[in-house]
């Protein structure tokens, strides 16, 4: 009896704890941030033989499907279909999630690889990354001399070499052009472009712009985009310079760019309130600009202020009193009459604030107090805030940018599919680092890449991301290689993913994407 007692208890206990896990579920869709959105891929078929087709796409489903439940979603359709001999996968769900998240890590098909220095000399940049790699197997410790790897004899040149700028130039604009004659002859823009991009992803870019207007655009190409109709590609390579950050030197670009769609649409141009100001400063010890000579202390200068500001309220002369008492000498000349007006975002917060709260012609304001000292200003001429309406053309495209510049890294045969695993370890102050094991094939890969590259560096790269680079100092038989000491242990965990992450079994391209999120109904007053 007791036995039997037990059962029924232990029932009862499970019992509870599953109903307890159901009514803890949070459902998603009653969420206040859920919404429903539609995403259409285009599956890159090319290079797959005809009869794996339909298998290739039907695992493309299964992966983006397993991708897209990493994050909370909800009701999710995929279904495929097919256009103009083009294949497309699309996406139906919801989710409370960030879909600028999602959608970059559904497409993503960027994977771990190789590659091989081809510049001469070793950059700064590169011997402050190898500082964080070794391809010993002993386990390293924060005693571990990289000094011995970075104190070498400049890198000797790999068997790949920097061809001269002129014909790199050439071999540029020859690739650039043979992609140009496939899109002009029907291939798809988008294949052919993501097809360049697999190619040199460090030099070779695919971008697609969202609705923009004329002056949105770089003039070379708003030239062009607004002559086209939508599906057309301009039939000659788009030829201009670019500077990466401001202090480089200017690159040669090429680029081929596709209109994808153009609209006229109501435009609304708005202008905000500007006021002309004068002001009169007083400035205290210490404060932001002062002068050495100021003494004053910043009670001394309050009050200052106000005693001026009670004068103005008896009728004195504005400018007379400027041209005494402000410790702004760049227009105290001018009865302190400033340059920019303000609603132009040239003045601290306080300034501005105080200067557009003046409504009329010759108003004055109240003391402010500002990082500068104290302040009373006077409004000038008062610009109303304006907002109209016209009808304007803008556009949706795409383009293929090839940047004309020497490759500094040449691709190796040693990727993703080499990899066995990645394990995190850690040494005996607890840092973490990454031992990269490859499988069999790698391991002669690897032997003979260091065997060609002695002295010379090797990167590991994920896509077009550098994520290290060292100097090959013995031949590497033992088929491992160790990343030493990412900062944390989540860093390592995300480096973890990024080195291990299956490509799709074909890429893919988001085409079209829609919020399809219900909109609430409006009332008779909204209306």
């Amino acid at each position: 009896m007791k036995h039997v007692l037990r059962i029924v208890l232990a029932l009862a206990i499970a019992g509870l704890f599953v109903f307890a896990l159901s009514w803890s579920a949070v459902d998603i869709t009653k969420s206040s941030n859920y919404k429903t959105y539609e995403l259409n891929f285009l599956v890159n078929l090319s290079g797959i033989e005809d009869s794996k087709k339909d298998s290739t796409i039907n695992d493309v489903k299964v992966e983006l499907d397993k991708r897209l439940h990493k994050f909370d979603v909800a009701n999710v359709k995929s279904n495929f279909n097919s256009k103009d001999n083009n294949s497309f996968i699309n996406l139906e769900f919801g989710t409370i999630d960030d879909i600028n998240v999602i959608k970059p890590a559904l497409s993503l098909n960027d994977i771990f690889v190789i590659k091989e220095k081809l510049a001469v000399e070793m950059p700064t940049e590169e011997v402050a990354a190898e500082e964080n790699t070794t391809t010993e197997t002993e386990t390293p410790t924060t005693e571990e001399t990289v000094t011995e790897e970075t104190e070498t004899t400049p890198a000797v040149e790999s068997e790949e070499v920097i061809k001269p700028e002129e014909t790199y130039k050439a071999e540029i604009e020859a690739k650039a052009n043979e992609a140009l004659q496939k899109v002009l002859g029907g291939e798809t823009f988008e294949i052919v472009a993501q097809n360049e991009v697999e190619r040199d992803p460090l030099k070779i870019v695919f971008a697609q712009a969202d609705w923009m207007y004329k002056d949105e655009i770089k003039d070379i190409f708003a030239e062009k985009l607004f002559n086209m109709e939508p599906g057309q590609v301009s039939p000659e390579l788009i030829k201009y310079q670019e500077r990466p950050f401001a202090l480089a030197a200017p690159i040669d670009v090429l680029a081929i760019v596709k209109l994808l769609a153009k609209e006229e649409i109501d435009r609304s141009s708005s202008t905000p309130k500007q006021v002309e100001v004068s002001h009169i400063l007083i400035a205290y010890k210490d404060a932001m600009r002062a002068a050495e000579t100021t003494v004053r202390s910043k009670e001394e200068a309050k009050s200052l202020a106000d005693e001026i500001k009670t004068r103005l309220d008896n009728q004195e002369d504005y400018a007379n009193l400027a041209k005494e008492f402000s410790d702004d000498t760049s227009n105290k000349a001018t009865g302190g009459l400033l340059r920019a007006p303000a609603g132009t975002n040239t003045y601290v917060e306080q300034f501005e604030n105080a200067a557009l709260n003046l409504e009329k012609e010759g108003q004055i304001s109240d003391v402010i107090e500002s990082p500068f000292g104290f302040h009373i200003i006077k409004a000038g001429k008062i610009t109303a805030a304006t907002e109209e309406s016209h009808k304007e053309t803008r556009v949706k495209f795409a383009v293929i940018f090839y940047a004309v510049q020497p490759n500094e890294w040449n691709n190796t045969e040693l990727t993703r599919k080499h990899l066995n695993n990645v394990e995190i370890t850690y040494t005996k102050e607890y840092d973490p680092y990454l031992t990269l094991n490859f499988n069999e094939d790698g391991k002669l890969m690897l032997k003979s890449l260091t065997e060609k590259n002695m002295n010379n560096i090797l990167g590991i790269f994920v896509g077009k991301e550098l994520i290290t680079s060292f100097t090959v100092q013995e031949v590497n038989d033992k088929g491992v290689i160790k990343i030493l000491r990412p900062a944390t242990t989540k860093e390592a965990d995300d480096l973890k993913a990024k080195l291990t992450q299956l490509a799709l079994p074909a890429p893919v391209i988001l085409i079209d994407f829609k919020d399809t999120t219900p909109q609430p109904e409006k009332t008779e007053v909204e209306n």
